[in-house]
């Protein structure tokens, strides 16, 4: 149970670690030169057979040669423009760093470019006066024409990532997927908040039989063992309140799990793999830290250094995609229950009025005084009133309430104010 925690926080990890892939680069061209030179080997030397390269061995050694000093190259230059791509991405927020460190591209490029080295160099050493490896060096030249190719993808698609077009909708892309992957987003919007409730119930009124805190050190939570959590729960025959949410800081010997009925058995190191932590928050069971993305993109887009409320409106765009998907589903309540369906586990929860906080608050005051983003927040609360189900509508109608009186305090002209309070997309 200790390790379920852990392997997906080390996965995650590892898929934003730039050594994986040119690690396995490396292991593949090492297997690769193997075995042509294995097969070259088998080829008797003067039979009259050719496989591909037909040249002498100083021919072979000068194409050989060309290949790995030309893969330190590229190496070179595709280190160099990740590196500029994570600080021009820093520029619309840091949290952004995580996505462009996972992208699969320059993993690819730096594998390949990795492994077209090795292989070349290992080939080398195998060129003699009187045996040509040629299926060996044929292989370098293809594996040497395949990088260049990727070479010229990776350049265009690190100069289209950085268009803050990209960038935002990267963000948006990453929040729609976890919120499609919430475990309990089926039924009717609104009735977490009624289960929620009946979970509180099962705790209301009695004392937890004790508290147990964290011990390890310090970090943010990145994912909790759901499964693990129930299981253990079953075995003492207890309710587990959970005292922090995935996206928490969490202090050494912060309270962390409160345990209601029997603890005996419990030991804080069990509590401890039900969770993993890291030194910042991940896409992981966490949709808010996507909305937490958008909004540092617009909050940072209209400060008064930078004054661009288009970007603003951008990010605008796409959490409005995502609190029309929030919106239309049952949200997780928070509860889980064992195989007898009795309560297990109570965990913190976002609420529907919590992520419309999260996802326009900030920008509503930040925004205070722009056309632009007092018309364009109009609409998509506006299109949220009209799309969603009841169970929304209350804090939509407080958040235009907040809204009417942004535009009051923002614009001292009456005409401004009348369109100011238009709703446009």
């Amino acid at each position: 149970m200790r390790g379920m925690a852990r392997i997906q926080s080390l996965r995650e990890r590892l898929a934003e670690a730039l050594w994986v892939a040119p690690a396995v680069g490396l292991l593949a061209a090492m297997v690769l030169a193997a075995l042509t030179i294995e097969i070259d080997g088998g080829i008797a030397v003067g039979d009259g057979a050719v496989i591909g390269f037909g040249g002498g061995p100083d021919s072979a050694r000068s194409i050989l040669s060309t290949i790995a000093a030309s893969m330190l190259t590229f190496l070179a230059l595709v280190f160099t423009l990740t590196v500029v791509a994570l600080q021009l991405a820093s520029d619309f927020s840091p949290r952004l760093l995580s996505s462009f460190l996972s992208a699969r591209i320059s993993k690819m490029a730096l594998a390949l470019f990795v492994a077209t080295f090795t292989y070349s160099v290992l080939v080398l050493r195998e060129v003699a006066p009187a045996d040509v490896p040629e299926l060996s060096v044929t292989v370098a030249i293809v594996l040497a024409i395949l990088a260049v190719l990727v070479f010229v993808y990776y350049v265009s698609e690190i100069a289209q990532s950085l268009r803050l077009a990209n960038i935002v909708d990267r963000a948006g892309a990453a929040t729609r997927a976890e919120i499609a992957a919430m475990a309990d987003h089926r039924g009717e919007p609104g009735a977490e908040e009624r289960e929620r409730e009946r979970g509180l119930g099962a705790i209301q009124g009695t004392e937890a039989a004790a508290v147990v805190h964290w011990p390890d050190g310090p970090g943010v939570v990145t994912t909790l063992d759901l499964d693990g959590m129930r299981k253990l729960a079953g075995e003492l025959d207890a309710i587990l309140e959970l005292r922090m949410a995935v996206g928490d800081f969490l202090t050494t010997g912060a309270p962390t799990v409160a345990v209601y009925g029997s603890d005996r058995g419990l030991a804080p190191e069990r509590v401890a793999g039900l969770m993993a932590t890291a030194k910042e928050r991940t896409f992981s069971q966490d949709p808010a830290f996507g909305l937490r993305q958008l909004t540092d993109i617009a909050a940072r887009a209209l400060s008064p250094g930078i004054n661009d409320p288009t970007t603003a409106v951008q990010a605008l765009d796409q959490i409005h995609d995502a609190l029309l998907r929030l919106g239309g589903r049952r949200l997780p309540s928070g509860v889980l229950r064992g195989p007898d369906d009795q309560v297990r586990a109570l965990l913190p929860v976002l609420s529907w009025d919590d992520y419309l906080h999260l996802s326009l608050d900030e920008i509503r005051i930040y925004g205070e005084g722009s056309l632009q983003v007092s018309q364009r927040m109009r609409a998509l609360l506006e299109d949220l009133a009209e799309r969603l189900p009841a169970a929304r509508q209350a804090a939509i109608a407080a958040q235009l309430r907040l809204l009417d009186r942004a535009v009051e305090a923002g614009f001292v002209d009456e005409d401004d104010r009348r369109r100011a309070g238009l709703a446009r997309g």
